[in-house]
């Protein structure tokens, strides 16, 4: 991976990654609940999938930095866009942690949460 990786236009992935983790953590502590491990990795990888270079692409186009940015990604011709991270983050949460209510809360992230009865 080359140059900074964003999560958002202008937003470091790994500042999201390590922030999102911290506020489940400071959660947990507030509520007395326990976040073990396993689920700590999880938070650090929730997004990961944001790190594909297609990915990056599509969000340097929506980026007011991206002009004076040098580490911006530039679409290339007849290149398709990359829009998916959930599934490769899931999929990534899943082989790492062997737990599937983690991997399912990962892919669900983004308000595609399902009735389990569905």
């Amino acid at each position: 991976m080359r140059g900074k990786t964003c999560s958002h236009p202008g937003k470091k992935l790994e500042t999201h990654l390590l922030n999102t983790r911290d506020i489940a953590l400071d959660l947990a502590e507030f509520y007395k609940l326990p976040l073990d491990e396993t689920e700590q990795y999880a938070l650090l990888m929730h997004d990961i999938g944001k790190a594909h270079p297609d990915f990056q692409r599509r969000l340097c186009r929506s980026c007011r930095e991206a002009a004076t940015c040098s580490a911006a990604y530039r679409q290339k011709k007849g290149m398709k866009a990359y829009n998916g991270h959930a599934s490769p983050s899931a999929s990534l949460v899943m082989a790492k942690t062997g737990n599937f209510i983690l991997a399912e809360a990962v892919r669900c992230h983004h308000g595609s949460l399902q009735n389990l009865n569905d």
